[in-house]
């Protein structure tokens, strides 16, 4: 494949006919050295046009790795420049010689150039140099030392991908006798981090000189280190972004970066040779390597051991049963792990779930991985006790625990129910616990073993023994954390890109400090939708990815065909905050959907009532009215009958608590309506659309925005295992992509334009 044309240059900057005829624009040419326009032969040898005719003249030596100089011909002919003119006493001009070079298209070229000019003759006789002014066209000026000053200028421009970088200019003052003087200077540009792309050079429309002007240009130039070098026999490559794009998303063929002519490509198939050049005249030099990426081994490996998973692929658990049993049976049958989202239930609603999500693990050839959520509930401490005690008698080995903002005796005694040594000394705790958190205080508290008031407090309940406390001081609470960064429901709108982070630098905190067998693992949940935001989170040291809103738009979640076209309609400025129903009375909020229905705003004006008024009773009538009438559309006083029949079953103390304070009776009977939303909206209630409560994070309209166009956009067609293959691809691609950027090689905007694939198409690539 020959990627070495010969170049015709025209330096010409004037508006003349073709060159070698008389300017006709009483204007001095621009000389230009382009650094984006490379001519390599295959055997190395760099051509290079010279300023004033039509031809090209090859280098008489090849450059060295760090060293180009320029070698013209010292043809007089051919670097005269055709405007040569005299006119009202102003002496001729002519480039005699003019030397220049061009160099390959290096991504963090580092270029110094050496500009050398020379003056002869004695200009005694001259006029002293008036005002050249300052004109943005005159890069190169001279005045003779016998002359009022004798400085010269050059100012070096470069342009970066097409933008105007950064203007250089310097001055150097010429010595020697009235008939020999000059200077010289030296200028770099360029850095590891500003790719030189091109030189220009040109010179002031006046001169006061009586003999010509030479001066040429010499460069050095760092270049990136060869690899090797690689044959074409049999391989192809990738320059535009057709190509580039098709490279990289077979994924599991490694690629190589070489350099040609036409500057940097991607090289597949061929034969490569690392180490020293061999002198092959038509092979390329190899200085770059992108490896196949398996998508099993994204993530974490010691994660996915820990849970019996392929992929490190999560499904958080999204409450009241929209983190359905269907998408955990889903994820488990997939290689990854789906948390059902048991907050928000009854206990039998539980229950069933877990007979259900049991016959997973029936199989002891093939126990797939499941989990379920616990929610922590501050002000109903007696359910958050019945759901750990359903978890602990259903042999449940595995919850995420969210929303907590204390450690609490329920949540510790799920940890270390079981806790024993092996027979080889090991502890081993039977229950598994993934935290999901956005504060580093609570943070902290779960990579840290259970506090001593708490361990005491089991003891003395029976529910450990003193011994099993002994061992207990050994684990961490939690062996997993989601950092919760901005997600629907309960969250601190945490910015992911700072969140991580900090909860990375927490973990090494707690394993240099407690020493723990095994390793603890960071994931990240909120804000995770398209292949861009799963790949940055790998590349962050996330252990795992957490999936919720997208997951929720699916077929498989436990909401209606509604609420998923809602959802599908959304962008990434459609959610909010609002008060929640388990931590009211605390101002709690979680974060919803508010496009298509009024409940953020509704929620709002329930807590700014509860704030107002300490009773049901100092609420003036007309507010009353409308509250009735608007929101819950029965009477207050049915609210609390509905309200009392449901906690006498569940916790009756918390009847008897509002019967006793009519301030927290008002909170129970406006946490109906809050719970009463959530549930309209997973069941589809027609009557009630507008008071749909939708938890929901941005990372929504980023998947719309990403599927656009495309199959994915029709809810119909979102599947929990499509979406997650799709992302899990898209951060492999996305992974090599990034490789190829970080050596040297321009990736076209196209080419992360990664679109949805249809699952069976992607099944052979992400299971391979």
């Amino acid at each position: 494949m020959d990627l070495s044309p010969f170049p015709s240059p025209r330096f010409c900057g004037c508006d003349c006919a073709p060159m070698g005829e008389m300017c006709r624009s009483r204007r001095f040419p621009i000389c230009s050295v382009d650094l984006s326009s490379v001519f390599v032969s295959p055997t190395g040898k760099r051509w290079f046009p010279v300023w004033g005719g039509r031809y090209a003249s090859q280098l008489s030596k090849t450059p060295t790795a760090d060293s180009l100089w320029a070698e013209a011909p010292r043809d007089q002919s051919a670097g005269v420049h055709p405007c040569e003119r005299k006119q009202n006493n102003m002496c001729e001009l002519k480039v005699r010689e003019t030397r220049q070079i061009t160099v390959d298209r290096y991504d963090g070229i580092s270029a110094t150039f050496q500009v050398s000019y020379q003056t002869a003759d004695d200009c005694a006789n001259q006029p002293r140099d008036k005002d050249l002014g300052n004109d943005d066209s005159t890069l190169l000026r001279y005045r003779h030392p016998l002359c009022e000053s004798h400085v010269a200028f050059l100012q070096q421009r470069r342009t970066i991908g097409g933008v105007q970088g950064v203007e250089l200019d310097s001055s150097v003052s010429s010595g020697g006798s009235p008939r020999a003087s000059g200077g010289r200077d030296f200028y770099t540009v360029g850095s590891s981090l500003e790719p030189v792309r091109s030189l220009s050079i040109c010179w002031s429309r006046r001169f006061y000189f009586p003999e010509p002007l030479l001066f040429w240009i010499s460069m050095t130039a760092s270049t990136p280190a060869v690899l090797g070098e690689w044959s074409a026999t049999g391989g192809t490559f990738a320059l535009d972004a057709e190509s580039i794009s098709a490279a990289v998303q077979d994924i599991s063929a490694p690629l190589l970066i070489v350099e040609t002519a036409r500057g940097r490509a991607l090289a597949r198939g061929g034969q490569a040779t690392l180490g020293a050049r061999t002198g092959n005249a038509s092979a390329y030099p190899i200085v770059g390597f992108v490896p196949p990426v398996n998508v099993s081994q994204l993530g974490d490996a010691s994660f996915r051991a820990d849970h019996g998973m392929r992929f490190a692929y999560v499904s958080g658990a999204m409450a009241a049963g929209i983190g359905s049993a269907e998408i955990v049976e889903e994820m488990a049958r997939h290689g990854m792990l789906g948390i059902f989202g048991a907050a928000g239930l009854a206990p039998s609603r539980v229950e069933q779930a877990i007979d259900r999500l049991s016959l997973l693990g029936a199989d002891p050839n093939r126990k797939l991985p499941f989990g379920f959520n616990l929610i922590h509930s501050p002000n109903d401490q007696s359910l958050e006790k019945a759901i750990v005690d359903l978890f602990l008698r259903k042999n449940v080995r595995l919850v995420e625990a969210s929303a907590f903002l204390d450690l609490t005796p329920h949540v510790v005694r799920y940890r270390l129910s079981g806790i024993h040594r092996d027979i080889h000394g090991n502890i081993v705790t039977p229950n598994k616990v993934i935290s999901k958190v956005s504060r580093i205080e609570v943070g902290s508290k779960f990579f840290a073993p259970p506090p001593a008031k708490i361990l005491s407090q089991l003891v003395d309940e029976g529910a450990i023994t003193a011994e099993q406390a002994k061992l207990a001081e050994k684990v961490p609470i939690a062996q997993d954390m989601t950092a919760e960064a901005d997600s629907g429901g309960h969250t601190d709108n945490r910015p992911a890109l700072t969140l991580l982070p900090t909860i990375l630098a927490l973990r090494d905190r707690a394993m240099a400090q407690y020493q723990f067998a095994q390793p603890l693992q960071v994931g990240v949940g909120g804000g995770i939708s398209t292949p861009s935001s799963a790949a940055a989170a790998y590349a962050m040291g996330a252990a795992y990815i957490l999936v919720g809103s997208v997951q929720q738009a699916c077929v498989e979640s436990g909401t209606c065909d509604v609420v998923r076209q809602m959802l599908a309609d959304a962008e990434q400025a459609d959610t909010t905050m609002c008060p929640c129903a388990d931590m009211f009375e605390m101002g709690v909020k979680v974060q919803v959907l508010k496009r298509g229905t009024m409940f953020p705003m509704r929620a709002a004006k329930l807590y700014e009532t509860y704030r107002a008024y300490k009773s049901i009773d100092e609420i003036p009538a007309s507010e009353r009215e409308w509250l009735e009438k608007n929101l819950f559309r029965v009477s207050l006083e049915e609210v609390w009958r509905q309200t009392t029949d449901y906690f006498s079953t569940r916790d009756p103390a918390q009847v008897e608590k509002g019967n006793r304070d009519p301030h927290h009776k008002m909170a129970l009977i406006f946490r109906w309506y809050l719970g009463q939303s959530s549930r309209w909206a997973n069941s589809g209630e027609p009557s009630r659309r507008l008071d749909y409560q939708i938890w929901c994070g941005p990372a929504m309209g980023a998947f719309n925005e990403w599927t656009k166009g495309t199959f994915l956009a029709q809810p119909a067609n979102r599947r929990v295992a499509t979406v997650a293959y799709n992302l899990l691809y898209g951060a492999a691609v996305m992974q090599r992509i990034n490789v190829l950027r970080s050596q040297g090689l321009v990736v076209p905007a196209a080419v992360a334009q990664i679109p949805p694939r249809e699952f069976n198409q992607l099944r052979s690539i992400v299971e391979a």
